[in-house]
Formats: structure tokens, C-alpha cells, sequence
């Protein structure tokens, strides 16, 4: 951060590629070479200014954490609680909105999608365990369940049961657990017999080296 403040500009990407940065105000203002107090007070007109004149998508993270982009749009994100304020919870945020990124999805969908969820996981943890209480681990776990909840509401569309919904999801995860354990118990069956095959080759060899010295 101090380095990258100390130039006019953001270092430039790679050609077809796209920064995203998600600094919080303490770090926006650093970055801007102003207050704290003048990144609050201008929050929307920083984001877009600091976006459109580096080229980056700036995740600008408060209560309401907004989006800028290099185009001049701006979002504001309507998910999340007190309970992100704590040091880990920019990190698993920064892991979703890079993941989204390494499957292929643009770099402004991915800091869209992942402030969201970031948030909704937050908001469902501390249903869970209190704004006050949760840590950021908690919102990775509960992260796993919105994807499983959505299955839920897609398969209630069809007209099944919640009951029976969460049976399905349960068989599903079962069949694929039992396709995998038999892949891993095929792989350390073949290269067990791999290893058998090498050792009894190596044996062989041995014994008809001995016997040549041996002249028999």
C-alpha cells in the first residue's frame, strides 16, 4: 500500500486484463493522499473518480460497501452487518471475488457477485451466532449454505416439498462422495499393484544378475 500510494497511478495491467482493488476508507484515503473523514464524506465521487482515472474497479468496503467502475457505474451493495468489521473478513471477501475471477467470469461480475454473497453469508451467520460473535470463518461456513439453500428453492419451484428438497440434496452429495471414495480407492488399488509389479520386476532382475555371476 505505501508503495502503490507513492505513484500518481496504479500500476498497469497486463493487456485484456483488469485490477480490482478493495480497500477499506482507512486505505482509500492513503491511497487518494487525504482523510479519512473526506473518503466518507465523498464516498460515491472518490470511488468513481479514483476508478475511471486508473482504469480499476474499486470495491470501496463500508456499511453499504459500493462498486465503482471505469465505465462510471457505480453499485451499492445492500447485503451485510456490523459483524464484517473485523480483521479476516477483506480476505475471504478478496478469496470469492478472486475464485469467481479464475472461473472465468469478468472481473466486474466477479467483485459484483462476490460483495453480495460476501454480505448475504454474513447476514446468515449472524442470524446464526449474533453480529457480536461471529468470526470470519463462520461467514465462510455459512457462505456453503446460500448455495445450498438456492438448490432448495429451485427444486421447491418444481413443487417439491423443503422436506423432500433437502432429501434430494442429501442423495445427491451421497452419490457424488461414493463416486469420488471409489475413484481414490480404484487410484491407490492400481498403484498399489503398480508398486507389487515394480518390486517383483526388481526382484527378478536381481535374482538373474546373482545367477549370471554365478555362472548358472
Amino acid at each position: 500500500l505505501n508503495a502503490v500510494s507513492a505513484d500518481e497511478k496504479l500500476p498497469a495491467p497486463l493487456p485484456g486484463r483488469r485490477i480490482v482493488i478493495t480497500p477499506h476508507p482507512g486505505e482509500m484515503a492513503r491511497l487518494c493522499g487525504c482523510s479519512i473523514a473526506d473518503i466518507k464524506a465523498g464516498r460515491e465521487e472518490i470511488s468513481l473518480d479514483y476508478a475511471k482515472k486508473n482504469g480499476c474497479i474499486v470495491v470501496l468496503k463500508e456499511h453499504r460497501t459500493l462498486i465503482a467502475s471505469p465505465e462510471g457505474e457505480l453499485w451499492r451493495n445492500t447485503s451485510g452487518n456490523s459483524g464484517l468489521a473485523r480483521g479476516g473478513s477483506g480476505d475471504i471477501l478478496a478469496g470469492m471475488l478472486a475464485a469467481f475471477a479464475a472461473q472465468g467470469m469478468k472481473p466486474l461480475d466477479a467483485a459484483l457477485c462476490a460483495v453480495y454473497l460476501h454480505g448475504a453469508a454474513a447476514d446468515r451467520c449472524a442470524k446464526r451466532k449474533s453480529e457480536t460473535a461471529m468470526l470470519p470463518h463462520d461467514i465462510q461456513r455459512s457462505g456453503k449454505n446460500i448455495e445450498r439453500q438456492r438448490k432448495i428453492i429451485r427444486q421447491k419451484k418444481n413443487g417439491k416439498t423443503e422436506k423432500s428438497a433437502k432429501s434430494d440434496i442429501k442423495k445427491q452429495r451421497g452419490k457424488i462422495r461414493s463416486k469420488a471414495m471409489r475413484k481414490i480407492r480404484k487410484e491407490i488399488w492400481k498403484r498399489s499393484y503398480n508398486e507389487k509389479i515394480r518390486k517383483k520386476n526388481c526382484e527378478q532382475r536381481y535374482q538373474k544378475r546373482i545367477w549370471k555371476n554365478r555362472g548358472i
